[in-house]
């Protein structure tokens, strides 16, 4: 969905989303059935609707994601706790576009939250887990 000329216009995929979240550079992350994940991202938005760009599938899986604003270049981010429960995030950049991923070391969770905060790193990314043994 995006807002055009003050009016909601919406796109469509065949891709199934089990969960969706998304975010600020015009791409919406979506868990497909099997916890895969992909990249729906905008390509055009007019009165008329919303045409998509071909999804980028990601050969990783997620049980839960969140997304957040990356660095002072505001690329988005996205965290995801996979099946074992690690964490992982993958560095959004619209140009191309491409989706870089990363694990958290010895990060184990069963809940993430992405967020930004002008007092972490100097990259801005942080990511919080909470763990229960």
């Amino acid at each position: 969905m995006q807002i055009v000329g003050g009016a909601a216009v919406f796109g469509e995929s065949s891709l199934l989303a089990i969960d969706i979240v998304c975010g600020n550079q015009k791409e919406t992350f979506i868990r497909r059935p099997n916890n895969g994940i992909a990249v729906l991202i905008i390509n055009t938005a007019t009165v008329a609707g919303i045409t998509l760009r071909a999804p980028i599938l990601i050969p990783r899986q997620a049980l839960e994601m969140s997304v957040s604003r990356n660095n002072p270049s505001g690329d988005d981010f996205m965290a995801f706790r996979t099946p074992d429960n690690r964490v992982l995030f993958g560095n959004y950049r619209p140009a191309g576009p491409s989706i870089n991923f990363f694990d958290v070391p010895g990060a184990l969770a069963k809940q993430v939250v992405a967020g930004a905060s002008p007092r972490s790193s100097s990259s801005g990314q942080t990511v919080s887990s909470s763990t229960s043994r």
